[in-house]
């Protein structure tokens, strides 16, 4: 599935710690359609996180932040996590915002020197 490269919320990564990806701009980016997004659009938005290694048997959870300015950030809400133990696929973080900035929030924990690979970019919610 390609991706607007401005809609990227991380590029392929190999974390052993938790991360926060950086803000992506929802009103200021281009669909492939060539159409500016104002936040999200009526049916929503969702993350794809694709998770392609997991090792040390740890606890991941993805959800996604929104905010105003890119600084301050808040929780869009509990439902919108997405958890891996020991296995590797995909998933799909669904939400909505009016907000202009929106981020990944990785947090890794247990396991013994745990470690994950993956990936993430912002897509229309599926039909």
């Amino acid at each position: 599935m390609a991706f607007d490269a401005n809609l990227i919320l991380q590029a392929a990564t190999t974390q052993t710690a938790s991360l926060n990806s950086s803000g992506v701009n929802l009103r200021g980016s281009t669909s492939t359609s060539g159409s500016s997004r104002g936040g999200t659009p009526r049916r929503g938005l969702f993350a794809r996180v694709l998770v392609t290694a997991i090792s040390g048997a740890p606890t991941v959870t993805f959800k996604v932040q929104h905010s105003d300015d890119n600084s301050s950030w808040s929780d869009l809400a509990v439902q919108q996590q997405a958890s891996f133990s020991a296995s590797t696929g995909v998933a799909f973080v669904h939400f909505e915002t009016d907000k202009s900035w929106v981020r990944l929030v990785q947090t890794l924990s247990g396991g013994s020197s745990p470690s994950i690979t993956y990936s993430a970019a912002v897509s229309a919610v599926r039909p």
